[in-house]
């Protein structure tokens, strides 16, 4: 896609504004296979060419040091991450030749949920201050890849007369389309990799930095990346080398002694049940069920060599899916992935208690519905997310199951 572009377009500015590597801003508990994906995500953006790519506060989910180490041929920014000391962790800008420009290129991290002791966060307007003071005089145009909210952009934009343009990381916003507020251009795309933004320039990025920003002077496109683009073998060898490495790690946790806790397991058991439980009354019901996405959901993780992913896992089976949709808390981290990687061949699938709250029970209590759920679209988003599934539609689907 990207040499597509180049092709056609000549040179190609790559910038990320960030939110990266992890998908929550420490919401949940970090495994070892998440910091394998965010290395193999940052060696991607390496090999595709990326100019820079700003720090944002999901990409400190697993810690500075972890991010840090992420250091190659792409840098990280940030304008405004400083140690307890004052100095920068990472480079608060980078300059970058483009179409015989001087292009400064500048970042702000919005402020993680929790910020650890070795660093803290300038505030936005004294970081961009003095940044802007130190780089404008030695640049044609400036760009900001900022992951703050959306009315801080906006002063940002008009307040900052030397930005030309901003790009923006927030995750509550997906796509948006250019749009000029004071002397800059503001735009986004859905974050981790789910949309490419284009901005062309078609008389040249000099008529961008005019005073009179034109729409006529931009055209902008949003590409979804979407599994049937044409694909990169080099991008495709190192998704393999993860998705393998995941399961190394998987299989690791799977067979090694489980440490016993204090978890307690009990809250939930009563009410979750394998299909055979159901099969003697709903016989023709489990028999349709057997052959949808839902009776395949684990065999689809074995087809893709996935079945040790605890990432996936919890979607593609019973018992934790009923946990998650119930609000079953009180298992630790360890205790869930380990029963995870233990099902049982009749839990591996989603079966009727993970859509079906209290199905079990009513099993047991000679099919009184009084204890049975109906299937309701608060349970049913908990996997079919809008990053996972965008186009999932609950009363057509809830139709296709069963």
């Amino acid at each position: 896609m990207i040499e597509e572009l180049s092709a056609n377009v000549g040179d190609v500015l790559l910038l990320d504004a960030g939110n990266l590597l992890f998908s929550r801003d420490g919401a949940r508990e970090l495994l070892q296979q998440d910091v394998v994906t965010a290395r193999g995500i940052y060696e991607i953006y390496e090999d595709l060419g990326y100019h820079a790519i700003a720090v944002g506060p999901y990409d400190l989910t697993a810690g500075l040091s972890t991010i840090t180490d992420l250091s190659g041929s792409v840098p990280w920014i940030s304008s405004n991450i400083i140690t307890q000391g004052g100095e920068y962790i990472f480079p608060p800008w980078v300059l970058v030749e483009f179409e015989k420009q001087k292009i400064g290129i500048v970042a702000l991290t919005a402020t993680p949920r929790i910020v650890n002791d070795n660093y803290k966060m300038l505030e936005w307007r004294d970081a961009l201050t003095d940044v802007l003071t130190r780089i404008s005089p030695d640049c044609d145009a400036i760009i900001l890849l900022s992951s703050l909210d959306t009315a801080t952009n906006q002063q940002i934009a008009e307040q900052f007369s030397d930005i030309s343009l901003i790009l923006t990381a927030n995750k509550r916003n997906g796509n948006r389309p250019p749009k000029q507020i004071g002397d800059a251009i503001t735009s986004q795309v859905q974050s981790r990799g789910r949309y490419l933004g284009v901005l062309t320039f078609p008389m040249g990025l000099k008529n961008l930095l005019a005073d009179n920003k034109k729409t006529e002077n931009f055209q902008y496109r949003s590409i979804a990346l979407q599994p049937n683009l044409e694909k990169s073998q080099a991008i495709d060898n190192k998704v393999a080398e993860i998705q393998r490495d995941i399961a190394k790690i998987g299989k690791r946790a799977k067979y090694q002694p489980q440490q016993k806790t204090q978890s307690d397991t009990s809250n939930n058991q009563s009410e979750i049940s394998s299909y055979r439980t159901c099969v003697d009354c709903h016989k023709e019901t489990v028999a349709r069920w057997e052959k949808s996405p839902h009776g395949r959901a684990y065999q689809t993780l074995v087809d893709n060599n996935q079945q040790y992913n605890l990432r996936c896992l919890p979607c593609h089976v019973t018992d934790s899916a009923n946990q998650k949709a119930t609000g079953v808390q009180s298992m630790q981290a360890d205790d869930l992935n380990y029963k995870l990687l233990h099902l049982s061949s009749e839990k591996q699938s989603v079966s009727c208690s993970a859509c079906h709250p209290g199905s079990g029970l009513h099993a047991k209590n000679n099919g009184n519905l009084r204890y049975l759920q109906k299937v309701s679209l608060e349970l049913c988003i908990t996997c079919h997310t809008k990053e996972l599934t965008a186009d999932f539609n609950f009363n057509k689907k809830k139709k296709d199951v069963h």
